[in-house]
């Protein structure tokens, strides 16, 4: 552990909250590193660009935790997005749930999506935090959305899992994989570990580069600082550090 720091879990649980990222936000500066705020429902709960993120009521996962980032790893705050993502991975592992890196940020399971993250930096004294933000279908049932198709662990065939548990662990596996940042490992094993889950290698999908440029690429991987490796149809091998692969 960081010196200075403490890693126990606070949990505050709501019935209801606009977001929980947003309630994190205007309230940060007053609550601990390791707070975490799970709400039954979210009236305006949103994921990556601003999208909505839609759960039901009292089964799904949604939570934000704080996590204070320590100071000699800020070079790899881009990466919190993919290591947060890998710690749902080896925790659904454990309830026996096969799951799937979808590059930035979703967890999928048999092709559909089961997990979105948002991580949002903030400052405060020349600290950052991270409000990292976990929507886990837990118990929903499975929708068939604009952009994509959902499950749940309950579709998957794993049932009576506590949603606060999953959070508990979920955060307990991100703070051990962080704090060994801090004390000097280096990215190698977790982009092996991203790389081996990675969704779609092999494939041609679409892929966004932002501001509505698309184009299709062959999935090759992730580089050794986590952008997406591709290659376009003229044989042009592409490293985007910003965007998204699209649902096919």
């Amino acid at each position: 552990m960081i010196s200075g720091r403490k890693n126990s879990i606070v949990l505050k649980r709501v019935a209801t909250v606009t977001s929980t990222n947003e309630y994190l936000k205007n309230h940060f500066k007053t609550l601990p590193h390791g707070f975490a705020l799970m709400a039954d429902s979210q009236s305006a709960g949103r994921g990556r660009a601003g999208r909505s993120w839609m759960s039901e009521p009292g089964k799904d996962l949604t939570a934000s935790f704080l996590y204070l980032l320590p100071r000699n790893i800020s070079q790899y705050t881009a990466n919190m997005t993919q290591m947060l993502a890998l710690s749902v991975h080896r925790v659904l592992a454990g309830y026996g749930v096969d799951t799937e890196i979808k590059w930035p940020n979703d967890v999928l399971c048999t092709g559909k999506k089961i997990c979105g993250i948002l991580i949002e930096g903030v400052f405060s004294q020349n600290q950052q935090y991270l409000i990292c933000g976990l929507g886990i279908n837990v118990g929903g049932s499975p929708r068939v959305l604009e952009r994509c198709t959902t499950t749940s662990l309950v579709a998957e065939g794993v049932d009576g899992v506590s949603r606060e548990a999953l959070l508990r662990a979920i955060m307990g596996d991100f703070t051990q994989e962080v704090e060994l940042l801090a004390q000097g490992k280096d990215l190698s094993s977790v982009m092996k570990q991203l790389n081996r889950c990675l969704a779609y290698v092999g494939t041609y999908q679409w892929i966004s580069r932002g501001e509505d440029v698309q184009e299709r690429g062959l999935i090759e991987g992730l580089s050794p600082h986590g952008e997406l490796l591709y290659r376009t149809s003229t044989g042009t091998q592409r490293t985007l550090c910003a965007g998204e692969i699209l649902f096919s």
